[in-house]
């Protein structure tokens, strides 16, 4: 129970640290001398948007109601009312049902989004334990994400809820859980696809076609299942097409597309900050599994093999390469579905279950690995982004582009995790802790000022 009680003790630290920040740059005089010396805010003028240096707007109700948080509050309310918001197929309906069941207003919405963020992080310490990515999984520059009204936090309870009964046999939780999971966000044209792409990389290991097939079966059906919920409730309230939620993306311009890559752009510098990295990032994942495959046709031969050694008969294995590929096809899914824009996918990668269960099962494969090695890829991956950041030419370093530092640092802690006891580890913790609160205070002012930066 100690490593649940840790968890609870660190977000609540969090929480009420970005509350008082929040508080205290709601003061323009405070603001001035501190944060506004270095940064400054959105102001929204109907479609125009435009920097200034002025304090926090109040969290108020009407503060919180924009970009989707509008759609997912007018369907709580409403239900999908399809003539006069006929693109609200896009937006699966477990999120809105909650909140309807709530009656909670758009301030306390957020609270029990970061309350549900928090069971699921407790259920993750009861499957892991202590795992030492607790420590610091609060330095994560998409924690905001978590709080404000989307479906992120629910998302991710379900996806906890998906991997306890899977990693406990408890076969029927994890039908309810991924049924659930399926109705809060598109995830049959994401999870889908990793589950066949994990069967196909582990048949090529114990030749077993059967057993591919079986396991197949059993771990997409409540998939499916909720895929067809969604689809039947959206045409009972009207809608044109049982894959109306897949039509609904045209209104967005989300259509198959090979990306532009001379014209590699983002919506802000915010979101770009924190959208090279994970997209460095979800390269190097390709070329893990590339070597994963290389290994076992003996093709490369190592020293030592349990980085690439992956069994399909255990659990955390398997788990770990269906994590893999949910994050790269999010990563694809943005490449080839919008036209060169990365517009969202720190938010499609980072904040989620996959991302959490990559960085969990990963560091007990790597842990191995000497120090100089991890160093070595630590800093191929910093110059891989810095070499991107030029070529691409997307505006001058500032502030905005802090939540690409914080997750920089946040990487780095992830990959030497063996040298938390090490006073200079918990420094940097610390330090990170405390700049990635006011980042989230930063980007949650954001969205009261309707400059918010996600999709």
């Amino acid at each position: 129970m100690k490593h649940i009680y840790k968890i609870i003790i660190i977000a609540f630290i969090f929480f009420a640290s970005c509350f008082g920040v929040f508080k205290l740059m709601q003061n323009n005089e405070i603001y001035q001398h501190t944060l506004g010396k270095i940064s400054s805010n959105y102001i929204s003028n109907g479609d125009e948007r435009y920097n200034a240096k002025i304090s926090y707007l109040e969290i108020t109700n009407e503060n919180i109601l924009h970009w989707d948080v509008v759609w997912y509050h007018n369907i709580s309310k409403y239900g999908y009312v399809l003539k006069q918001w006929e693109h609200s197929e896009a937006f699966f309906p477990l999120f809105p049902f909650i909140w309807h069941l709530t009656t909670l207003s758009p301030v306390g919405i957020c609270c029990l989004n970061f309350l549900m963020f928090c069971i699921g992080l407790i259920i993750f310490a009861s499957i892991f334990k202590m795992n030492k990515i607790f420590y610091f999984i609060f330095s994560l520059p998409m924690i905001v994400i978590f709080i404000i009204p989307y479906t992120e936090a629910t998302f991710f309870l379900c996806g906890s809820l998906v991997i306890y009964g899977f990693l406990k046999n408890h076969y029927w939780l994890y039908f309810i859980a991924m049924i659930l999971l399926a109705m809060t966000r598109n995830s049959f044209a994401l999870i889908l696809p990793a589950l066949f792409a994990t069967e196909i990389l582990f048949l090529i290991q114990h030749h077993n076609f059967l057993l591919s097939l079986k396991r197949f079966t059993f771990s997409s059906l409540p998939l499916i299942i909720g895929t067809v919920l969604v689809s039947i409730i959206q045409l009972l309230y009207g809608s044109k097409s049982f894959f109306g939620f897949t039509h609904a993306q045209s209104y967005w311009r989300h259509y198959l597309s090979f990306p532009d890559l001379r014209n590699i752009n983002d919506w802000s510098h915010e979101s770009f900050g924190m959208n090279l990295p994970t997209l460095i990032l979800c390269l190097m994942l390709i070329f893990y599994l590339i070597v994963v495959l290389l290994y076992h046709f003996k093709i490369l031969k190592y020293k030592s093999v349990s980085l690439f050694n992956l069994n399909s008969g255990n659990k955390q294995d398997y788990l770990l390469v269906v994590s893999i590929f949910c994050c790269i096809a999010a990563f694809l899914g943005v490449m080839f579905f919008q036209h060169g824009c990365l517009n969202g996918l720190s938010r499609y990668v980072l904040a989620t279950p996959y991302f959490f269960i990559f960085l969990i099962l990963s560091n007990k494969k790597y842990i191995n690995i000497t120090p100089k090695y991890r160093l070595t890829g630590f800093l191929i991956f910093i110059f891989s982004i810095l070499f991107l950041f030029y070529i691409i030419s997307y505006g001058n370093f500032g502030f905005a582009y802090l939540g690409g530092l914080i997750l920089l640092l946040f990487m780095g802690l992830w990959l030497f995790a063996d040298f938390y006891q090490h006073w200079l580890y918990k420094t940097i913790i610390c330090i990170n802790f405390t700049i990635n609160v006011i980042w989230t205070t930063y980007m949650f002012n954001i969205l009261l000022s309707n400059g918010w930066i996600f999709t």
